[in-house]
């Protein structure tokens, strides 16, 4: 007796069909994507190459133009720097403010064709820039230079206390502080309990705290501080710069930094306000 295999049913091989079909249109349609792959790879290729050639497009048109830019007169900014506070610390009297109507016209005049390497203006340098949205001012105002703080600086460690003073808390008085290694009003209390001090007329003002530069630089997106500086770049005119509060005094400046606390009291201070 004979046995025959048995035969699938009509289900089963229409099942199959449409399986294989299904499988069909699966490859094929990667086969599509592959192919559009390798257009996007050639097309990535085309434009690094053309952003490649743009690239030295640019940088040789950089180049160009540097040969063609003069080339800056070359002078002792620190020599610069303390004649031009010399001549409003010569003259400030009891308000803390220069008294030589002609100082405005002479800020204005000496700022011209200067660049500012924080924020490229060429009405100021570095050492009169006041925005800070960190709340400080990076940089050294001697060289005007952003690769070093100024009291890392050669021709800074070199200063007496006082001309350190003039550096960082007299010329930034109203504007936002530089930053420091060791914070502005540090040098002003040692200066204050030194004896280059006595007969000295005292400071009366004094930089910004850092809240109050970020603050004031981010209001209305910067918009405030902006207008501020184009101000006062175009007339010198240091009352046109907020007070702020927390430094308007040295009453306010040991208030508002504790750390004033673990040094030694000036002792001509006493009488000047209670320092406890």
């Amino acid at each position: 007796m004979s046995h025959q295999s048995p035969r699938p049913d009509n289900e089963n091989v229409s099942s199959l069909g449409q399986q294989v079909t299904a499988l069909e249109a699966e490859v094929q349609a990667l086969r599509g994507v592959n192919a559009e792959n390798r257009l996007l790879r050639s097309e990535i290729s085309e434009l690094a190459s053309q952003n490649q050639s743009l690239l030295q497009e640019v940088e040789s048109l950089r180049k160009k133009l540097n040969a063609r830019l003069p080339v800056e007169p070359v002078f002792d900014d620190l020599e610069e720097f303390i004649k031009g506070e010399q001549v409003r610390l010569s003259t400030m009297h009891s308000t803390g403010r220069t008294g030589d109507s002609g100082r405005f016209a002479l800020v204005s005049k000496k700022q011209q064709g200067e660049k500012c390497v924080r924020c490229s203006s060429h009405n100021h340098k570095l050492s009169k820039c006041i925005k800070a949205w960190e709340g400080n001012v990076v940089g050294c105002p001697l060289c005007n230079l952003e690769s070093h703080l100024v009291d890392n600086c050669d021709k800074f460690e070199q200063m007496s206390l006082k001309e350190k003073v003039d550096v960082v808390v007299v010329s930034r008085g109203n504007m936002a502080p530089l930053r420091t290694k060791s914070p502005w009003y540090f040098h002003l209390w040692n200066y204050l309990g030194s004896e280059e001090s006595e007969g000295i007329p005292l400071p009366t003002v004094f930089p910004w705290s850092e809240e109050f530069a970020r603050d004031l630089s981010w209001d209305r997106r910067g918009k405030t501080i902006r207008s501020i500086q184009k101000k006062y770049d175009a007339t010198g005119d240091e009352g046109l710069l907020p007070v702020d509060p927390a430094t308007s005094s040295l009453e306010a400046i040991y208030k508002t930094f504790p750390g004033l606390r673990d040094l030694p009291w000036p002792e001509r201070l006493n009488g000047e306000f209670i320092g406890t």
